[in-house]
Formats: C-alpha cells, sequence, structure tokens
C-alpha cells in the first residue's frame, strides 16, 4: 500500500515556479527550433538564387557560406534539443538477486512498502551514498519508467540492515508520488540550458575548422554565432531562473522523501544513520589527503573501505561518541561544534542543510524500534571483493604509484605521524589552531608583572578553546552580515534561530558588535594569563625559538602581502588591455619576480624545506632561480607565467610550513610543565 505524504506548501510552490519557468524555456526554445528551420530553408534558397545570378568561384563560396550559416543554425539547435536523449550513465557493478538473495529481499520488501516499482537494475558504486534514477530520462517524462538502484559500499559497514532500509526508504521515496514528475521535467530543460549555455566553445571550433580551409566561407558562417549568441542572451536569464528553482525543488524532495522513510523506519534510525553519514563523509577526505601527500612513499592500502572505518572509531574513541552495534553512534552537537549562530539558506545546494534535515524527520510522530540488527556488509558475503576494485581504481585517480602496501595496523601508525606532523600536541587543546602565538608580545612581556605563577591547566583546556571560537564565530558572523547588508542578495535570513528581513541587518550588526566588545574582556584575560606563562618559563633555548617564530610571522606577512599585490595587479592579464599597459604590467611582474627569486633562493637553503620536496621540484626551483623570464613577447608566454605563480604558491607553502614548524617546536618545549599528557584530543 502506498504511503501518502502531505505535500508542504513550500514544496508547491517550488514546483508552480518551475513549471513557469519552464513553460518560458519551452516557448522559447520551440521558437528558437522554428524560426532555424526557417532561416535554414531560406539559406538553401538564397544559395540558390545567389549561383544563379552568376556561376563563379565568389558565387560557389558566397552560396557555400551562406548554406553553412543556415546548417549550423539548425544543427545545433537541434543538437541542443536531443540532448535530453543521452542515455543515463550507468555507474559501478551490476549485482544480481541469484548471488546475494537477502540484499535483494531487503530492496523489494522496502520497495513494496512504499508502493513504488522494484529497480530495474542495481548496482555497486565506490561512494558513501546511494541513489535511484530512472534508465530513461526521456522516457519519463510521458510514462511509467523503471528505475536503476546505486548502492555504494562505503555506507554497508558503517550502517545496520535496518538503517539500510531507511536508506533505500529514502531513495525509493524520491518516486512514490506523481507530483515528484515534476522534478523530470526540471531536470531535462535544466540539462538542455546547461548545454546551450555553457557549450559555446564547439560552434567556434567547427567554425575555425571551415577558417582553415576558407576564411570567407567561415566569415559568413559567423552569422550563425551572432543568431546562436542572441539566443543565449536570453537562455541565460531563464537558466539563472531555473537554476535556482531546480536547487529548491530538489531540496523539498529530499524533505518528502526522508518524510517517506520516516513513515517506515521511525525518526530515530532516520536521524542517527543520516549523521553517522555525515560523520564518515568528512574522514573519506581525511584519508586521501594522507595518502596524496605520502604520494612520494608509495603507500597504498588494499582497502581504503577497512581505513576509513578506522579512523571513524578512532575519532569516535577520542572524542567519547558512544557505539552500538559496533559502530560511532555521534550526536549532531558533537558532529557541528560551530559557533555560528547565522543561518542562510544555500540556494544552489540540492540537498538541505544537516540541522534542516534532522529538523524535519523530527517532525514525525513514527518512533523506531530497537534496532538489534546486524550491519548490512552481512548481506554481500563477498563485499571485501568490490572494495578492493574500487580501492584500486581510487589509487588510480589519484595516480599514485601503488608500491609499499600498508596492513590496518600500519596505516593507524602513519596516520599519526602525520596528524602530529600537522597538528599542535593535544595537550593545548587545539587553542593555537584558532590563535596565532604572540611572539613579539611573549618577548616583552615582564614575567614579573603577572604574581602567581601561572599552569597551563589554567589556560589550556576545551572552555578556553571554546571561548576562541565563540568569539571568531561572532566576528565572522558580523563581516558576513556587513556583506549582506552591502550586497542585497539574501533578503530573509536567521540569526540564532530568529528570523530576520534585510532590513533589520543593521541593527543586528550593532548589537552583535557590542556582544563582541564585551567578550573581549574575558579574552584579554584568558591572553594575559597566556603571556605570564610562556614568559615566566623562558629559557635561552624557546627565547630563540620565539625570536625565530617572530621572524617567520613577520615574513609570512610580507609574503601574504606580495601575493595579494601580485594578484590583485595580474589581472591585466585575464581581459583585452592596451599594449602600454601591458608592458606596464610586465614590467610590474618582473620587479615582483626578482623578490621571489630573493626569498626562494633562502628557502632552497633550507633542509626542512628540501626534504619536503621531490628532487624533480627541487631542480625546477633551482632552474627557476638561473634562468631569466620575459612573461610577454607578441603574446603571454603561458608556461612562464605558469611557473611564476607556481613559485609564488610553492613560497606561501612553504613559509607557512616553517612558521608551524617552529610552533610546533615551541610549544613542544612547555610540554614538561604540564601535569598530564593524555590529555584528549577534541574534534
Amino acid at each position: 500500500m502506498a504511503i501518502n505524504i502531505s505535500i508542504s506548501e513550500k514544496y508547491k510552490e517550488a514546483q508552480k515556479k518551475s513549471i513557469f519557468w519552464i513553460v518560458i524555456f519551452l516557448i522559447t526554445f520551440i521558437f528558437s527550433l522554428l524560426l532555424s528551420v526557417i532561416l535554414f530553408i531560406g539559406s538553401l534558397f538564397l544559395a540558390f538564387y545567389i549561383l544563379s545570378i552568376k556561376l563563379s568561384l565568389w558565387t560557389i563560396i558566397g552560396a557555400i557560406g551562406v548554406a553553412i550559416t543556415g546548417g549550423l543554425i539548425v544543427f545545433f539547435n537541434f543538437k541542443y534539443f536531443f540532448s535530453i536523449f543521452k542515455k543515463t550513465q550507468e555507474n559501478g557493478t551490476q549485482i544480481y538477486p541469484k548471488d546475494y538473495p537477502e540484499l535483494f529481499d531487503l530492496i523489494y520488501k522496502t520497495a513494496d512498502e512504499i508502493g513504488t516499482k522494484h529497480p530495474k537494475k542495481v548496482f555497486l558504486i565506490e561512494d558513501i551514498n546511494a541513489s535511484v534514477y530512472y534508465s530513461s530520462q526521456i522516457q519519463s517524462l510521458f510514462l511509467p519508467t523503471a528505475k536503476n538502484l546505486n548502492i555504494g559500499v562505503g555506507i554497508m559497514q558503517l550502517l545496520t540492515v535496518n538503517e539500510l532500509k531507511a536508506v533505500l526508504a529514502h531513495e525509493f521515496g524520491h518516486f512514490s508520488q506523481k507530483s515528484m514528475v515534476i522534478g523530470s521535467y526540471t531536470n531535462n530543460a535544466y540539462r538542455v540550458l546547461h548545454e546551450i549555455v555553457n557549450n559555446k566553445e564547439s560552434m567556434i571550433d567547427f567554425i575555425n575548422y571551415i577558417n582553415e580551409i576558407n576564411s570567407f566561407v567561415a566569415l559568413i558562417s559567423r552569422g550563425a554565432l551572432l543568431y546562436n549568441n542572441m539566443f543565449r542572451k536570453i537562455f541565460e536569464q531563464i537558466f539563472l531562473k531555473l537554476e535556482v528553482q531546480h536547487f529548491a525543488l530538489s531540496r523539498e524532495m529530499e524533505f518528502n522523501a526522508d518524510q517517506i522513510a520516516t513513515q517506515i523506519i521511525g525518526k530515530e534510525i532516520m536521524k542517527r544513520h543520516t549523521i553517522r553519514i555525515n560523520y564518515y563523509t568528512d574522514f573519506q577526505q581525511y584519508i586521501t589527503n594522507f595518502y596524496i601527500n605520502k604520494k612520494d612513499e608509495f603507500f597504498y592500502t588494499l582497502n581504503f573501505y577497512q581505513n576509513l572505518n578506522q579512523l571513524a572509531k578512532l575519532y569516535a574513541e577520542r572524542n567519547g561518541i558512544t557505539f552500538k552495534n559496533d559502530l560511532p553512534q555521534p550526536t549532531y552537537e558533537q558532529l557541528n561544534k560551530n559557533f555560528s549562530k547565522l543561518e542562510i539558506e544555500n540556494i544552489y545546494s540540492t540537498h538541505p542543510e544537516l540541522k534542516d534535515t534532522l529538523e524535519n524527520i523530527d517532525k514525525s510522530s513514527i518512533h523506531s524500534d530497537e534496532d538489534n540488527s546486524k550491519i548490512s556488509t552481512s548481506l554481500i558475503h563477498d563485499i571485501e571483493k568490490y572494495e578492493e576494485n574500487f580501492t584500486f581504481d581510487y589509487f588510480f585517480s589519484l595516480d599514485i604509484i601503488r608500491k609499499n602496501e600498508l596492513s590496518n595496523d600500519e596505516f593507524l601508525t602513519q596516520y599519526s605521524l602525520f596528524e602530529n606532523t600537522y597538528n599542535y600536541p593535544n595537550e593545548y587543546h587545539k587553542l593555537f589552531n584558532e590563535k596565532r602565538i604572540e611572539y613579539k608580545e611573549i618577548l616583552e612581556f615582564d614575567a614579573n608583572k603577572e604574581n602567581q605563577i601561572i599552569v597551563p591547566e589554567m589556560i589550556f583546556n576545551k572552555e578556553n578553546t571554546e571561548i576562541y571560537e565563540q568569539i571568531f564565530a561572532l566576528k565572522n558572523d558580523i563581516n558576513v552580515l556587513y556583506q549582506l547588508n552591502e550586497y542585497k542578495k539574501i533578503k530573509v535570513y536567521k540569526y540564532d534561530n530568529v528570523k530576520y528581513q534585510l532590513k533589520d541587518t543593521e541593527n543586528l550588526i550593532e548589537k552583535l558588535t557590542k556582544e563582541h566588545e564585551n567578550r573581549l574582556e574575558n579574552i584579554t584575560k584568558i591572553h594575559q594569563k597566556e603571556l605570564a606563562f610562556f614568559a615566566q618559563n623562558l629559557t635561552l633555548e624557546t627565547r630563540h625559538l620565539a625570536e625565530k617564530g617572530l621572524e617567520y610571522q613577520e615574513l609570512l606577512e610580507k609574503i601574504e602581502q606580495l601575493a595579494f599585490d601580485i594578484r590583485t595587479n595580474s589581472e591585466f592579464m585575464t581581459k583585452p588591455t592596451h599594449e602600454k599597459l601591458i608592458r606596464e604590467g610586465i614590467n610590474y611582474l618582473k620587479d615582483k619576480n626578482k623578490e621571489l627569486k630573493t626569498i626562494l633562493a633562502e628557502l632552497l637553503k633550507n633542509e626542512k624545506i628540501i626534504n619536503t620536496i621531490s628532487p624533480i621540484d627541487l631542480n625546477f626551483y633551482q632552474n627557476y632561480l638561473n634562468d631569466e623570464q620575459i612573461f610577454y613577447l607578441e603574446q603571454y608566454l603561458e608556461r612562464e607565467i605558469n611557473d611564476f605563480f607556481e613559485v609564488l604558491n610553492f613560497i606561501e607553502i612553504s613559509i607557512q610550513q616553517l612558521q608551524f614548524s617552529i610552533n610546533n617546536d615551541f610549544l613542544m618545549s612547555f610540554i614538561n610543565k604540564f601535569e598530564t599528557k593524555e590529555v584528549q584530543q577534541v574534534s
């Protein structure tokens, strides 16, 4: 029996607006198609007429040019139309009921409960995700069409069987109501418009090809380009409107599918698995960063997904996240330690924010039964085979040579070493992730000024780090509100769960600015104790580190300003500019290049920097020092300019690395002042 969920007013509004812009698009597009056919027929008549006047080389060339112009106009208009007939791409590895009867039994029963047809095909894909899509996009506009189901192997080991059922119920929920067919129309119109607006080069490339054969024919053919550009400007405006409605409708469809799935499985399981999928997704990027950074060491694993599970459990244990069914059970609060209170809807997102998703699920009155089901990998007895195949593809996509295999234990060891390289000691509770070490103030601080001995636990704790996080979040919210007020693109937003109109922004900024000033008093007290602690415990060694840290801070500020100036004054290369201004701009780059080379030469003497770059890169930077860069002759020397900006990026990153290294050495030298080193790392 099909489940009935009442369509929200917001959903209905998104549908109506989508329909309106689809109709506008169809009227314009059909008019363009008909006009292109008329122009093509007219171009043929005109070509014959030109030939009938006089048969010569020039009339033949002219007739061909006219005919090609009409042909290009009609060809590209119909080419855009036929883009909706492109076959939906199938990804992953197809699996069958005879091989995994328990999994397919779950899939079919869930589809039956939702009241929708069974999927035509089922694929295992590499993602931490699942999706259902029409096997034929064009057929779905007119007829009941079979759907294909994708199941990411990445979600199998992080969900119980009941939670997997919740995921399937959500995906099937997208197709359980006839009203959702408008999503297919919107999607197809969006695809055609995207093709028209963003595929500008194909006609230009074709005309350039003609130009190589005959420049006069190509010149006449440019009439087709003028026609296309005229309609493209109209379609661009329609695209901008429909794009917003496409995303708005998609978000409402997600809400609706969640409500349907909650009717099947209950809200507790729905919320729990939604949070955990978000939790695991973060670690996917962490592992990718690890293997990319270790590329020169040729590390690889046979099973990326086991690494993913290891890391998720490691962070859960560190941060006091509870376990059930051998799976981490993070709460929303543990997942989102963002102290910003400003909520602005992302109108270009296909999915709602996690907070809004959970609030939508929580509206249901249906509770879940106790979940004692097995991990969903039990439904695919040979899942490791698929995981290892996708892992091979994963390393291939990263262009990593697979030479040194890491076992699971070795991965955790190597990852911990890698993590420590980019994180300050846990004892400081990530305080210096939020603020910089003020070396100048430490060196100038009078240790006798503080009449008590400061112990590190008084300053470096979770509470003080959160005070800094809150005040930085508040300051960032104020800056964003200034931007909203200036550009006036967002009309409505929320702050601290209260809805505000754009006209209220100035008053809110004033209120938050006062709050920020009041909170600075707490920050000042913490900061003074921090300075006192370091000053009271300075030694000759730590004083030297502080002086070196100050030197790197000043160098980093200098290079950041230099990089900003270079990028600001390089805009002449991206737009048509007078030759005189180009020469002035190139001379400016040459002057700045001398400064970069001086800094680069010093960096290449530093052993810490040398040890972080490959011999090939080292050779490139040394050659750059020895070569003279021209940048521009008759045109821009693209390779030289790219090399220049690569050197600039290298210098910025290298100085940041040196700054981190000296900061870490400085902080490590005070570790013996802490009462205990067994401080848990906060997430």
